[in-house]
């Protein structure tokens, strides 16, 4: 029988297996979601209702080359899928499960799979995120506000006319892209007040009916984004105004750029358009490379946009003027007579007279706005409560400014800033809460926002200036929450170790404070604070300062400090028991780990097993893993054992892989079939690569066949070269790719490239392309260059950026810069521009400079900078410095530490550190402190212990500069503590 499309399947029983108890129904609200469920249910039963053991023994019974089931979900989803009253998570999951069960049943596999499928997109987007963009108000997507216009009664739109320029051209492209099926992001980065929020804006308005527009704000934006990404389905609009704000959270900010990554490369739910905006300096942060074998905070959000950004210019072109001097918006004709360089959309915004009223503000009003640019800068939110702006007002108020000022020269001072100028917002502007969330509370203090084109100007003119210490006053009493962690942060990044530590503990981050003490080797303080922040709740510090008692320092052993502490071992395992008591199994594992680190096998199973016997099956593992490097493998397997009989697969697996690695393939070969056959999915692919690494090739090639899903058999082909057979690993490549893997076309394409056969590779990357494989042209022209084709290799970069790859101007810049052809190289490098990539004129200029030609070197590095590539003039001052134009060089380094890349001040000093110039490479050290650079105080205290000043060094190291800029004299957190 059939309802609604759905198909309700009987036949025959299917395998019970196990306990016989049937899973429970879910109890579900009338709707998409009710039929899903029913739909799952109904195919359920169908089949004899099965145990969970019993369907997961179907999984692994199944085809190989089964093409309708991708991948076996796990027996804990399944489970979720029959009983829970939520939407599952994976399409794929449901399809799976609705189709074997069919197949079980004797019913129409292929249909019910449809079924499902459909009704889990439609269970989707019931609530579809967003809303329609017809409905939505451009100012709460904070586009700006528009100055009136002088002397005009007639009624204006709220937004002036608009003007397009090159981005706007690059904008609706990518709209025509997503209107014809494809998912797009873009993120436009420019200064403030440069007409990118309302480039997005206008681009937004030409999708057709039926787009909705997500803009996720509340309660935190990273949070909510964070939160609801997975739920964005097709036609919708994701609005990231303010980038900075969802990508650089150290808590969020990587789990949302990977979520953006998935949606855009998802095909059920295309398609979507993401837009950004961020400042320069945010964007530079996000995407700089780390330095190697240090930390990458930011490499999925380096990903996500490598190659999708476009630089929105500070200034409308002269060619713009024609069409601002007809337009018939008089605000338009007014920015056109009176903006300076072509500023247009800054005026527009406000910005000249938001300037004007900053430089001539008076002394309170001045006193205010750089309390709160500095807050801003240092990391505090957008919102700053009144009171704690007045107060941190203070600080910046010489004694007769004081002394002169009004009793209520804060209210007088807000009525000025607040003002709007000429229908826009003013210098600050007071946060209303959001439109429908209830009337505010009498007591909540009012929250003001500083106009974000003050706050750019402000950061980059106090980039250098020194944070008053009653500013930091002020932040103690009254910042809280997130604001604390931050400026805290801020405080500790300039060297002001007592400040920041007294931050953290007034704001009850005790555990932060702890952790700084560490990394400077004040290490009993460090647990004091560890125990106050576990006595207030934070369990994880017992864990935290176990760990801390039971490692060495290998932080401050890099900066030239390690004493050679030991590990204190007998005062760590008190703190795991602690950490363990307050529900933490994992405490006793990491003892184990530590005492089999330090040689005590026994005892550390001791630890491994109680973690066991409290829930942490982990812990089975690696005592197992353990002995085995011990080589007391009888052991080892015993507990593989174990961990198998808790529900791990991976033991039998695990179990092995140390058998192949011993050299016993196939006594090893037992235990990935047992895995198998207790359904790992990757039990076989394992065993084939253990046998293939052992040498018994057939035998693994036996085994790929048997998986045989398309990466199976690439990963056999891959073998197959490995041996010098590449004829046969062919033959295995083009079967992967017709099971759907298509990166085999790639990998056969180097081998057939690797043996002269260029037309036919050429051909295998070609059809990898077509069927997706957005990097198979690049690779293609990279290949032919590599084989000296440079001319065909030119061509496919061509072809390759003409699909989509922005990234393949470079490679083929690159490649003729190789070939010492760089004036040719210089057209392409100029063409990456022109799409996004600034640093691509940086390229061009170094290789300029390198050929000797630095003057022309410079204004490639000048039009870098202006296209938003900040760290361009660092490059330049270091050629003019290397080719002794010293002056020129120093101007350059000016410009990037206004820029905000003060690392330069760090490196003045360590090169007046090399030269002995102790006192005036202090000078610049403490420079860099105040300007932000992070461990400043470790470098400087190297170099004070290099010149032989041990005691200032660790004086120094352990407890920075004070706020005025001197060294700091000993303090002690025993001396905060009993302040609070």
């Amino acid at each position: 029988m059939k309802r609604d499309g759905v198909r309700a399947v009987s036949g025959r029983a299917g395998r019970s297996g196990g306990s016989s108890r049937l899973i429970p129904r879910p109890l579900v609200p009338p709707g998409p979601l009710r039929e899903l469920k029913d739909l799952l249910y109904e195919v359920y039963l169908s089949a004899g209702a099965p145990t969970l053991d019993a369907m997961a023994e179907m999984f692994a019974d199944l085809d190989a080359e089964d093409e309708q089931i991708k991948a076996a979900p796990s027996r804990d989803t399944v489970q979720r899928m029959i009983a829970s009253s939520d939407l599952p998570a994976r399409q794929a999951d449901v399809v799976a499960l609705v189709v074997l069960l069919s197949r079980q049943a004797g019913g129409e596999a292929e249909q019910a799979g449809r079924d499902a499928g459909r009704l889990w997109m439609q269970a989707r987007l019931q609530r579809p995120l967003g809303r329609p963009i017809h409905e939505c108000d451009p100012f709460e997507l904070e586009v700006h506000r528009s100055i009136g216009a002088d002397s005009h009664d007639v009624p204006l739109p709220p937004l002036p006319a608009y003007i397009k320029r090159d981005h706007d051209r690059q904008l609706q492209r990518a709209v025509a892209d997503v209107v014809d099926g494809a998912s797009r992001i873009v993120m436009l980065v420019g200064s403030s007040s440069t007409g990118k929020t309302r480039a997005c804006w206008e681009a937004v308005c030409l999708l057709p009916a039926g787009w909705r527009l997500w803009h996720p704000i509340d309660p935190d934006r990273a949070d909510a984004a964070q939160h609801d990404l997975p739920r964005v389905g097709p036609r919708t609009v994701v609005w990231l105004n303010e980038a900075q704000h969802y990508l650089s959270s150290p808590v969020h900010g990587e789990s949302v750029a990977a979520g953006l990554r998935t949606l855009l490369s998802d095909p059920s739910r295309a398609p979507v358009l993401v837009l950004g905006t961020i400042w320069p300096e945010y964007h530079a942060q996000l995407t700089r490379s780390p330095a190697p074998g240090g930390p990458d905070p930011h490499a999925q959000v380096r990903a996500l946009l490598a190659g999708r950004t476009l630089h929105v210019p500070t200034c409308f072109e002269a060619s713009a003027a024609v069409d601002l001097a007809s337009s018939a918006d008089p605000r338009l004709l007014q920015a056109a007579a009176s903006a300076a360089d072509g500023m247009i959309t800054q005026f527009l915004a406000g910005a000249p007279a938001l300037l004007d009223r900053y430089e001539h503000a008076t002394a309170g009003s001045r006193a205010l706005l750089e309390a709160a640019i500095d807050a801003r800068r240092l990391g505090h939110g957008p919102d700053l409560l009144m009171p704690f702006l007045a107060d941190a007002a203070e600080a910046y108020l010489s004694d007769t400014e004081w002394d002169l000022l009004p009793e209520n020269w804060v209210e007088t001072c807000l009525e000025e800033l607040t003002t709007p100028i000429r229908g826009a917002r003013g210098a600050l502007h007071r946060r209303r809460r959001p439109r429908g969330t209830g009337r505010a509370s009498a007591d909540d203090a009012p929250l003001y926002r500083l106009a974000d084109y003050l706050e750019q100007v402000g950061r980059r003119r106090r980039r250098l200036v020194r944070i008053p210490e009653l500013f930091w006053q002020s932040v103690m009493r009254h910042c809280r929450g997130a604001d604390t962690e931050a400026l805290g942060e801020a405080a500790w990044s300039r060297g002001l170790l007592r400040t920041a530590c007294e931050i953290w503990i007034r704001g009850r981050c005790e555990g932060r404070a702890a952790e700084a003490l560490a990394d400077v080797g004040r290490i009993d303080e460090a647990l004091t604070l560890y125990s106050v922040s576990a006595e207030r709740g934070a369990h994880e510090a017992w864990l935290r300062g176990a760990s801390l008692l039971a490692a060495v320092d290998w932080h401050t052993y890099w900066h030239g400090f390690w004493d050679g502490r030991p590990r204190r071992l007998q005062e760590a395992l008190h703190w795991f028991e602690q950490a363990a008591e307050c529900g933490n199994p994992s405490a006793l594992r990491d003892a184990g780990e530590h005492l089999a680190d330090v040689d005590e096998l026994d005892r550390a199973l001791e630890w491994f097993g109680r973690a066991a016997e409290e829930g942490d099956s982990s812990a089975l593992l690696r005592a197992a893993d353990r002995l085995a490097s011990a080589g007391r493998f009888s052991e080892a397997f015993q507990w593989f054992e174990r961990a198998f009989e808790r529900g791990s697969l991976d033991g039998l697996v695990r179990a092995g892989s140390v058998l192949g690695e011993a050299g016993w393939p196939r006594v090893a070969q037992r235990w990935f079939v047992r895995a198998a056959r207790s359904g790992h999915r990757d039990a076989l692919v394992r065993a084939a690569e253990c046998l293939a690494d052992s040498g018994m090739l057939e035998a693994a090639l036996d085994l790929f066949d048997q998986v045989g899903n398309g990466c199976a058999l690439r990963r056999a082909g891959d073998h197959l070269f490995g041996a010098g057979r590449p004829e046969e690993a062919l033959e295995w490549y083009r079967r992967a790719a017709d099971r759907g893997d298509i990166d085999a076309l790639s990998c056969g394409a180097f081998v057939l490239m690797s043996s002269d056969r260029t037309e036919e590779a050429l051909q295998w990357y070609q059809e990898a392309a077509a069927r997706g494989d957005e990097g198979a042209l690049v690779s293609a022209a990279q290949q032919l260059a590599t084989h000296r084709d440079l001319s065909r290799a030119l061509e496919w970069f061509q072809s390759a950026f003409d699909h989509g790859a922005t990234d393949a101007l470079r490679g083929a810049a690159d490649h003729l810069v190789a070939a010492g052809r760089l004036e040719d190289a210089l057209e392409w490098y100029e063409r990456a521009a022109e799409h996004g990539q600034a640093d691509a004129l940086t390229v061009a200029a170094a290789h300029l400079a390198a050929t000797g030609q630095l003057d022309r070197a410079l204004e490639w590095f000048d039009r870098a900078t202006q296209q938003g590539d900040t760290i361009a003039h660092r490059s330049a001052g270091d050629y003019l410095s290397a080719a002794g134009r010293q002056a020129e060089a120093e101007t350059r380094y000016a410009r990037v530490v206004e820029a905000g890349f003060a690392d330069v001040l760090l490196a003045n000093a360590e090169r007046l550190a090399w030269k002995g110039t102790v006192d005036e490479a202090m000078h610049w050290y403490e420079q860099a402190a105040v300007a932000g650079v992070s461990n400043v105080q470790l470098y400087a205290a190297t170099m004070l212990r290099a010149a032989g000043q041990d005691a200032r060094a660790v004086c120094l190291q352990q407890y920075g500069w004070s706020p005025n800029g001197n060294e700091a004299t000993p303090w002690q957190v025993d001396e905060i503590l009993a302040d609070l």
